[in-house]
Protein backbone atom coordinates (compact mmCIF):
# COMPACT_ATOMS: atom_id res chain seq x y z
CA UNK A 1 0.00 0.00 0.00
CA UNK A 2 1.95 3.77 -0.85
CA UNK A 3 1.33 5.80 1.63
CA UNK A 4 0.53 9.71 0.22
CA UNK A 5 0.96 12.73 2.12
CA UNK A 6 -1.63 15.51 0.86
CA UNK A 7 -0.55 19.08 1.75
CA UNK A 8 -3.14 21.31 1.38
CA UNK A 9 -4.84 24.48 3.37
CA UNK A 10 -7.70 24.30 1.52
CA UNK A 11 -10.29 21.77 2.86
CA UNK A 12 -12.88 21.86 -0.42
CA UNK A 13 -9.46 21.22 -2.67
CA UNK A 14 -8.02 18.96 -0.27
CA UNK A 15 -11.19 17.01 -0.12
CA UNK A 16 -11.58 16.74 -3.91
CA UNK A 17 -7.81 15.58 -4.63
CA UNK A 18 -8.11 12.60 -1.89
CA UNK A 19 -11.10 11.46 -3.34
CA UNK A 20 -9.40 12.18 -7.15
CA UNK A 21 -6.26 9.83 -5.46
CA UNK A 22 -8.51 7.09 -4.33
CA UNK A 23 -10.56 6.98 -7.84
CA UNK A 24 -7.30 6.63 -9.14
CA UNK A 25 -5.19 5.00 -7.72
CA UNK A 26 -7.41 2.70 -5.58
CA UNK A 27 -5.81 1.20 -2.32
CA UNK A 28 -3.89 4.21 -1.24
CA UNK A 29 -3.59 5.85 2.68
CA UNK A 30 -3.72 9.47 2.13
CA UNK A 31 -2.35 11.59 5.34
CA UNK A 32 -3.91 14.95 5.41
CA UNK A 33 -1.73 18.14 6.35
CA UNK A 34 -3.13 21.91 6.97
CA UNK A 35 0.25 23.71 6.96
CA UNK A 36 3.64 23.19 6.88
CA UNK A 37 4.14 22.52 10.87
CA UNK A 38 1.08 19.56 10.41
CA UNK A 39 3.11 18.11 7.16
CA UNK A 40 6.52 17.98 9.20
CA UNK A 41 5.20 16.23 11.91
CA UNK A 42 2.99 13.53 10.01
CA UNK A 43 6.14 13.10 8.02
CA UNK A 44 8.57 12.88 10.94
CA UNK A 45 6.07 9.92 12.56
CA UNK A 46 4.78 7.89 8.97
CA UNK A 47 6.99 6.51 6.09
CA UNK A 48 5.73 8.33 3.36
CA UNK A 49 5.85 7.44 -0.24
CA UNK A 50 4.97 10.35 -2.14
CA UNK A 51 4.37 14.06 -0.73
CA UNK A 52 1.46 16.38 -2.86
Amino acid sequence: MVNILLAEDDVLQRNNLIKMLKDIVGDINVYEAEDEDSTLKISDKENIDFLL
